[in-house]
Order: structure tokens, then C-alpha cells, then sequence
């Protein structure tokens, strides 16, 4: 996955395996319920710095470490994934704004 897959992807906008979260210094509230629902499917892409509409947002940089260690903290807790799942997370610099 590179810069311009990312823009492509944002520009075609939200779908059954793509979801945006502004997300620009935590994670949302919702975002396990999302993980959980786009692997119940076939997987997919959840961009964090990018807002419904499409609009990149960025993730703050100083919080990018915090928010990639949560997500993945969270992705193995049993009590918000069940059975726990490895994701990584990618660092993409679009439109000079980090999303995740």
C-alpha cells in the first residue's frame, strides 16, 4: 500500500470495506466495534485522520505513536476483540497530513 492507493481509496469514499475516523489525537469510542464488523466481512481499511466526508483531517503528530499503540494494545484485548486479531498500522504523509 503507498500514498496514491490511500488517495484512491479516500476518494471513492465510504463502503462495506472502507471506514473514515477523524481520530487526529485518540481513537474514536467506536473503533473495536469496527475492526470487529469489517472482519466479520472480508476485511478491509480504516483510515484514521479522515473525516466522513472524505476530507483528511491528519492524525497530530505527536499523537501517532500513542494512537498506533492503542489500537494495537486494543486489538489484542480480549475483552474488546474476542478472539484477538493482529493489524498493523501504516504511516502515510498525504496532502503533508499523517493518516493513519
Amino acid at each position: 500500500m503507498n500514498a496514491k492507493n490511500i488517495k484512491n481509496i479516500i476518494k471513492q469514499g465510504e463502503g462495506i470495506e472502507v471506514e473514515f475516523k477523524a481520530a487526529s489525537f485518540l481513537l474514536s469510542d467506536n473503533i473495536f466495534e469496527t475492526v470487529v464488523a469489517l472482519l466479520n466481512r472480508h476485511g478491509g481499511h480504516i483510515l484514521l485522520g479522515v473525516r466522513n466526508d472524505g476530507t483528511i483531517e491528519g492524525v497530530i503528530k505527536d499523537s501517532v505513536e500513542q494512537i498506533k499503540n492503542s489500537f494495537v494494545t486494543g486489538c489484542n484485548d480480549l475483552n474488546r476483540l474476542s478472539p484477538t486479531y493482529y493489524l498493523s498500522v501504516e504511516e502515510f504523509c498525504i496532502e503533508r497530513k499523517i493518516v493513519l
